[in-house]
């Protein structure tokens, strides 16, 4: 599995460079018995092909804000109107693009499915019952997990 989060960790910061802003920085690596979102802003991505599984990419609002800022350049403010979950909504899907292409180049093919964004105070949505890794991140301003349960497809 330290590949796969490694690759995740790699492609969030180089679509979040592309963007200008500032790159993510590992804090620590958890073990937990599902694969869930527990933040105000979520992003659900499915996997099929070599490995199988869903990745929730987590934010706290101000991270999501600064997202959605920097992909509209400014446009737009407001996460929770239609452009802004479209924004973050395609946001994710680079980060996701970029990843299984990463993936693909150390021979795990991948497909993808589109996003689904989940917002909320007090959310705790299990999208799994498996082990995942979850890494948590220290944005410029504030905190973002990476949750990844993902599994390989049996030969």
């Amino acid at each position: 599995m330290a590949p796969v989060y490694s690759v995740f960790i790699s492609s969030i910061n180089e679509v979040l460079t592309q963007l200008g802003l500032k790159e993510l920085e590992p804090l620590k690596l958890e073990e937990r018995n599902t694969n869930c979102c527990n933040m105000p802003v979520n992003a659900v991505i499915g996997f099929e092909g070599d490995m199988k599984g869903n990745v929730v990419l987590g934010m706290e609002n101000e991270v999501a804000g600064q997202m959605v800022r920097a992909m509209t350049m400014g446009i737009v403010n407001n996460i929770c109107d239609n452009l802004g979950i479209s924004a973050l909504g395609e946001l994710c899907n680079m980060i996701a693009g970029t990843a299984s292409i990463k993936l693909s180049n150390i021979g795990i093919n991948t497909l993808l499915t589109p996003p689904t964004i989940i917002i909320g105070e007090d959310l705790r949505i299990i999208v799994s019952r498996i082990k995942s890794k979850t890494v948590i991140m220290k944005a410029e301003c504030g905190v973002m997990e990476l949750d990844i349960g993902l599994w390989n497809k049996p030969a």
